[in-house]
């Protein structure tokens, strides 16, 4: 009997990784024997956080990966949707999210923020063609076009409260963003400045950015309010990679010049 109740049980686990593809799985990676530090990421922002050739690539994942040494925790990303960044982490999905997300007030009534790591505000992102229309800050703000943006990011909001004559607001990641902007769907596309400046550099022939007078955003990693332990460690590690240069050192890699401080 004893045999057969373990045999299910086997059939359970591994029917529950099948099934469920966004449950948690250990890496087998590093000889560490601390917990897994799962980290949660939307991988579709170049420079910031991105995936090319099944690759987690971008700021987020090489400061991810310094931080679990630092930790001295195998690393595991866990790839969700931007929209559900929060309620993964709330439901522990995993435990921190290093995604380019952005300090915002009401963020902070769910989730703890560490010490911001980068500095940054909005851009906008335009044909070349289209630059006697929307060169400026002031056109921008009064274009009649057709916006598009990320939902849920600060640009989602900027758009909002400042560009009121949209005549349309699309909802598009990066890479249909600078797809839609070349075929003429869209006419504006508002993003963090980093990931504006990452298109525009990947399609320098036909768009180009326009930088627009937006408050300075302070990035940051989120984790739950209740996990104190985590968050200490997380701040100790910032503050010494903030002294040595390691911190900047990472950042050069992808934001070059004077690209987010």
């Amino acid at each position: 009997m004893r045999k057969i109740i373990t045999g299910f049980m086997a059939i359970l686990v591994l029917a529950a990784s099948v099934f469920c593809p966004g449950c948690k799985t250990v890496p087998l990676s590093g000889g560490s024997k601390n917990p897994v530090l799962y980290v949660g990421i939307t991988p579709d922002c170049p420079p910031i956080i991105f995936k090319k050739n099944n690759q987690i690539l971008g700021l987020e994942a090489d400061l991810a990966r310094e931080l679990a040494k630092a930790l001295d925790r195998p690393l595991q990303f866990v790839e969700v949707p931007w929209d559900q960044q929060i309620n993964s982490l709330l439901n522990d999905k995993f435990d921190i999210i290093m995604s380019g997300m952005t300090i915002t007030r009401e963020r902070q009534v769910r989730i703890a923020f560490s010490e911001p790591y980068l500095q940054q505000g909005q851009m906008a992102l335009v044909r070349r063609t289209d630059l006697d229309r929307f060169g400026t800050s002031q056109q921008i703000y009064k274009a009649n076009a057709n916006f598009a943006v990320q939902r849920k990011t600060t640009g989602d909001i900027f758009v909002q409260q400042v560009c009121r004559n949209a005549s349309s607001v699309g909802n598009l990641d990066p890479a249909e963003a600078a797809q839609a902007l070349c075929c003429k769907m869209v006419d504006i596309y508002i993003h963090d400045a980093p990931i504006i400046i990452w298109m525009a550099s990947e399609n320098e022939s036909d768009l180009t950015t326009v930088p627009i007078q937006s408050p300075t955003q302070s990035i940051a990693w989120g984790l739950k309010k209740t996990d104190a332990n985590l968050m200490a460690a997380v701040n100790q590690v910032l503050a010494r990679w903030k002294q040595d240069g390691t911190l900047d050192s990472i950042r050069q890699r992808w934001l070059p010049g004077d690209v987010g401080k």
